[in-house]
């Protein structure tokens, strides 16, 4: 299994202001309440450009526990103290932390790092897919 809510909760880049979620299969985002309608945009978008890459995902990452977990830190301060440098590996999952451009985000850094990571996950899937087959 990935890793849990209180695992997350528990780790260096997990901060207190984060009281908010998204989760919808693979990808789960993190958020402060304030900052709600980025997180949301954030979702529309990824749902968007790569509808048919999480459709697919989906259920292998109900029976594996990977995640992809985005992170987005309220104040460039506590992108600095708490937010891995890059994405990063965790438990099972993958960690990708946003820091705040103001009243927005840079939504094309985050899917810089989507497009290789799901990429990435899509490969594993597929040998998960015909190990799933097979047995």
């Amino acid at each position: 299994m990935g890793s849990s809510y209180s695992e997350l909760v528990q780790s260096k880049y997990f901060n207190s202001a984060f009281n908010g979620a998204i989760y919808d299969g693979p990808v789960r985002i993190y958020f402060a309440q304030f900052d709600e309608d980025l997180a949301l945009e954030l979702y529309f978008l990824i749902q968007q450009k790569y509808a048919e890459t999480l459709l697919g995902l989906k259920e292998i990452s109900r029976l594996r526990g990977r995640h992809i977990l985005i992170l987005m830190y309220p104040t460039e301060d506590m992108f600095y103290q708490f937010a891995p440098s890059d994405a990063v590996r965790w438990q099972k999952d993958i960690l990708i932390g946003v820091k705040p451009a103001g009243n927005s985000i840079k939504f094309e850094n985050i899917f810089t790092d989507l497009d290789k990571l799901l990429s990435d996950l899509l490969d594993q899937n597929s040998n998960i897919s015909r190990e799933l087959i097979c047995e």
